[in-house]
């Protein structure tokens, strides 16, 4: 009976850690980057709102309004991009990936991308559009 007890609750803590969606800083010119969810239902005040230094992996529940627009692991949640370059503060770019997935935002200053992984484990580049270009 414990046994049954304690695999029950590994599998509920397994579960809860897969419900969430991931933003990866691999920019490899040292740089950060703010990122802010668009689009949601709860406050703005609430929204998923991170400051992203070198190296940083910031996760959010999509099963919470804060996080995603509907809790499902396969719906877009789409974000705002600000990055800190070495020589300067960027404009804003619009991105966006699966709600039970990882955004990483990859390169330097002079050539970077962002690549989304689905909640399927299925990679793919996405763009990052310039906010003036939309």
């Amino acid at each position: 009976m414990n046994l049954i007890l304690v695999l029950f609750i590994l599998s509920v803590i397994l579960i809860q850690g897969i419900q969430s969606y991931c933003i990866y800083n691999k920019l490899t010119d040292g740089s950060s980057f703010d990122i802010v969810q668009r689009y949601s239902p709860t406050l703005e005040v609430k929204l998923f709102r991170k400051t992203l230094g070198k190296d940083a992996k910031e996760c959010c529940p999509y099963t919470t309004w804060d996080c995603s627009p509907r809790p499902i692991n396969y719906d877009y949640v789409y974000f705002t991009i600000y990055f800190k370059w070495p020589r300067f503060d960027s404009y804003a770019h619009i991105t966006k990936c699966t709600s039970g997935g990882a955004l990483t935002i990859q390169g330097s200053e002079n050539d970077h991308w962002a690549e989304c992984t689905t909640a399927e484990g299925i990679t793919e580049r996405i763009d990052l559009i310039a906010y003036d270009q939309q």
